[in-house]
């Protein structure tokens, strides 16, 4: 039986996905690095309290940060591809439980939609324009 597709044009793009995710992912991966550069950095006031307010000692998160920049260069690459996916997942399911802040304007939603992206990197690995090394 063959089925006929409403959308006809979109099919000859269909090896561009997985690089578009990867843009997506290490976009977010990066501004994720950089808020919590910018939120480190802005609590030199004691008497600023938010919920960042465990990131000026908490020695997970700064293995995190110095981790992040790596996954960055992994993700946009392309190379060992499912193991980036792994560690942006448990990134963005970090971030998604720290509560919203005006420091940190992003969602919960938006890290939800950024896993289910990772998750598709994961299974469907890097694609056609990535130096990918599959498990």
């Amino acid at each position: 039986m063959h089925f006929v597709n409403p959308l006809p044009f979109l099919l000859d793009y269909g090896i561009f996905v997985p690089l578009f995710l990867r843009v997506i992912v290490s976009y977010f991966l990066l501004t994720t690095f950089l808020l919590l550069g910018k939120v480190k950095s802005e609590q030199t006031d004691p008497t600023n309290v938010t919920s960042f307010s465990f990131i000026e000692n908490n020695i997970v998160v700064s293995i995190i940060r110095f981790c992040i920049p790596f996954i960055i260069v992994l993700v946009l690459v392309g190379a060992f591809t499912q193991i980036a996916a792994i560690l942006s997942i448990i990134i963005f399911i970090g971030m998604s439980l720290l509560q919203e802040t005006k420091l940190f304007p992003v969602g919960k939603t938006s890290f939800l939609i950024l896993i289910v992206i990772a998750v598709c990197l994961l299974v469907s690995g890097g694609g056609h324009y990535a130096l990918d090394y599959p498990l």
